[in-house]
């Protein structure tokens, strides 16, 4: 039974650490990720693994490959990094509040992006 409690806690520890809680934040602009355009609104977004997702209620609406980075100190706010390229802006990463770590695009996610 006690083997089984153990087992369990690991478990969890390692669904929590690989898998961000669904995070509900805004787009004030339209932005891409990973080629797609999203409209300025309201998002669930969600890191599992290497892959941040992006939904309005449950529909997934854009994905894209991303990487943990560690960061000093815990955000102290929901935030989305956004560039230009060209004309278009490019989500490249999201920062989640009470996390010491943001989900960083990689680099070949958004290469579409314009095309």
């Amino acid at each position: 039974m006690k083997f089984c409690r153990t087992l369990l806690t690991i478990a969890v520890v390692f669904l929590a650490v690989n898998a961000l809680a669904a995070t509900k934040m805004t787009l004030d602009h339209p932005a891409q990720i990973n080629g797609t355009q999203l409209a300025a609104g309201e998002y669930t977004v969600q890191l599992d693994g290497d892959k941040l997702t992006f939904y309005k209620g449950k529909t997934e609406i854009a994905s894209a490959k991303a990487k943990l980075q560690d960061n000093p100190t815990k955000s102290s706010y929901d935030a989305f990094v956004v560039t230009r390229q060209g004309n278009t802006s490019v989500i490249r990463e999201v920062t989640f509040k009470g996390k010491k770590q943001s989900a960083v695009i990689e680099a070949d996610s958004n290469s579409s992006a314009g095309n």
